[in-house]
């Protein structure tokens, strides 16, 4: 982190935040981009428990884990979401032995680009706690945002641009300040 070395924290609006995430990912590889406010109503789409720990929200400054809870600090206000789209080219072509590349390159870069938009998010100065795909409910973090709405096909979320070819998203609980995106 840039004040570890004593540089400052990047300082951007909120706006101009987002448009910065937005292009990192895009570059990464994610496809769409929103964002949050963290809310008390927000919070009830993450699980209590992720991996067998307490999520836990603590006024603290930096964030930790124990044995037994995951603690997000309270100034981590913000939820940045992004999404991995699966390739047109290779959905078209899902038939025979090819039939899985598509959806299988899609969710195989989602964990990658998040490790590089943490990453990220850390060189500029600020935390990006990843609580995993399973520690939070995607459908309804994605209609808030804005991405795209529930599909009634199973779990999936059908996004205006891609429609079901939106093969998963992705969150990450920050204390950037984002512009959240309108539902």
């Amino acid at each position: 982190r840039p004040q570890d070395f004593g540089a400052p924290v990047w300082q951007g609006t909120p706006e101009e935040n987002l448009k910065t995430c937005r292009s990192a990912i895009r570059f990464f590889g994610g496809s769409d981009v929103a964002a949050l406010e963290l809310d008390d109503d927000i919070l009830k789409f993450f699980h209590s428990k992720i991996g067998g720990k307490d999520l836990v929200i603590e006024d603290v400054e930096e964030a930790y884990e124990t044995t037994t809870k995951m603690v997000i600090p309270r100034k981590c206000k913000w939820v940045l979401m992004w999404s991995a789209r699966q390739s047109l080219e290779g959905t078209r072509r899902q038939a025979g032995i090819t039939e899985n590349y598509a959806v299988w390159y899609s969710y195989s870069r989602l964990p990658k680009v998040g490790v590089q938009i943490q990453e990220f998010i850390r060189g500029l100065g600020y935390q990006a706690l990843n609580p995993g795909m399973k520690g939070y409910l995607t459908s309804p973090l994605a209609a808030f945002s804005g991405m795209g709405e529930h599909g009634r096909m199973s779990s999936p979320t059908i996004t205006p641009k891609y429609g079901v070819t939106n093969r998963a998203m992705w969150a990450l609980i920050t204390d950037l300040p984002l512009l959240p995106t309108p539902p």
